[in-house]
């Protein structure tokens, strides 16, 4: 899948260049039954996402694109939704839903449309919705897309810990931080570590998946690091920061300037102007996975 950004007009006029263009463009392949299997239905590759240009899929990068269709449907990279009325005013109910947009009626259109109802209505969730007047499509989001809020609870009854206890001062912090965060941040977050922006709606649907959180000494000194995670395997690894406010600091950084996928090389070189070296560390059993930019060299957020 060859990214593309909204400068530039880089996914064309009509949206077809796009991540959902170009996923449009190869449903033609998949039989109906495809869409009802309980793992991913594609395998992903981007093109020219970083210098290595080599995610292996082993499940994060199949979660980043479907983050980045949601995010292009929502963002006008494609025709085919416009946001509510309330929304543009920024005013009374409904102000994050969208509609469908009189506008998209070429071919290429209908042919786009089909594709986003497909996964609706092959993966049953139009069916098991409730037909209660206008509850329906309230039913249908919360099938599709999980709840907006990212209930911690949650999220802490998955969570396994490794090279430290869950009582240690750096696991506090940890969760005190995410308690501090707004539900945007946390959504940040969840993209940052798994690749995509919202909870599973109970912990029967996570299927057994946890999220690992795994603190290491290779990181020193360890407040001159930032966290890193591996999306496939829903792992985030910490440095053992000093202090709450230094983890806050690095974890609020990470999570809004370390959003793409595999991007260690492209960190690197803008913080130093060099090209990275191979990373010799002794994690080699993680190689070639879905990583999101982690490390850094200096301590450039207090510019040391």
């Amino acid at each position: 899948v060859k990214r593309s950004r909204s400068k530039g007009g880089l996914a064309g006029p009509d949206g077809t260049k796009s991540v959902f263009g170009q996923m449009c463009a190869k449903m033609s392949s998949f039989s109906p039954d495809s869409l009802l299997l309980p793992h991913r239905v594609w395998k992903v590759k981007f093109v020219g996402e970083s210098l290595r240009e080599s995610v292996d899929d082993c499940g994060g990068g199949y979660s980043e694109s479907i983050a980045e269709i949601c995010e292009e449907l929502q963002n006008g990279l494609t025709p085919l939704l416009i946001v509510t009325p309330n929304g543009r005013d920024e005013s009374g109910a409904n102000r994050d839903c969208y509609l469908l947009s009189p506008a998209a009626r070429a071919p290429v259109h209908t042919s786009m449309f089909r594709f986003l109802g497909r996964p609706l209505v092959q993966g049953g969730s139009v069916r098991s919705a409730s037909c209660d007047g206008g509850s329906v499509w309230g039913a249908v989001a919360a099938a599709v897309c999980g709840s907006p809020d990212i209930p911690l609870h949650l999220l802490k009854s998955v969570a396994t810990y490794k090279g430290v206890e869950p009582s240690a001062p750096l696991i506090q912090w940890f969760w005190e931080v995410m308690e501090s965060f707004s539900n945007t941040e946390r959504s940040l977050f969840l993209r940052f570590v798994w690749g995509r922006t919202r909870l599973p709606r109970t912990i029967a649907d996570f299927r057994g998946r946890d999220f690992v959180i795994q603190v290491l000494d290779k990181y020193n000194p360890p407040d001159h690091f930032l966290p890193e995670s591996y999306t496939c395997f829903f792992l985030l690894k910490l440095p053992r920061y000093s202090c709450k406010q230094v983890l806050e600091e690095k974890l609020k950084y990470a999570i809004h300037f370390c959003k793409s996928i595999d991007t260690d090389d492209y960190a690197r070189i803008a913080l130093t102007g060099e090209p990275a070296a191979d990373d010799s560390s002794d994690d080699s059993e993680n190689e070639d996975v879905d990583s999101f930019a982690s490390d850094s060299t200096q301590d450039y957020l207090t510019g040391h």
